[in-house]
């Protein structure tokens, strides 16, 4: 029998991951709520878990940002000199006003609030 190396392995142990969550969300609303909550604390109770929410709106500022959303529907314009900080407050605002849609995915709920507070003009 052949031997499998390492990143073989790797890359079949992804292909399943991916295969068997492909429809599901990473993350929704109130999980990226708890995270961004805990990010703005004084002391974070977990510092990963603050630190990917944050890049998580980071990410998807940087992957939609002048674009529409093919499937989303959202359009958001940033302004030229918005810092990540902002980006967060805002999200959470959004996620704080809106408690009934935190059931959603998390991209699509960041989509949103960047559509409400950056429209483009």
């Amino acid at each position: 029998m052949p031997k499998t190396s390492a990143p073989a392995k790797l890359l079949v142990l992804a292909a399943l991951v991916i295969s068997t969550s492909a429809n599901a969300a990473f993350l929704d609303g109130n999980d990226l709520y708890e995270r961004l909550t805990d990010y703005k604390r004084e002391t974070s109770r977990s510092l990963v878990s603050a630190s990917m929410a944050f890049g998580f709106v980071v990410g998807v500022a940087d992957t939609w940002n002048g674009q529409a959303g093919a499937k989303s529907g959202y359009m958001f314009c940033l302004p030229k000199n918005v810092k990540a900080g902002q980006l967060v407050d805002v999200v959470l605002e959004y996620l704080r006003t809106n408690p009934a849609d935190r059931h959603y995915s998390a991209g699509s709920l960041v989509q949103a609030s960047f559509d409400t507070a950056f429209p483009c003009r």
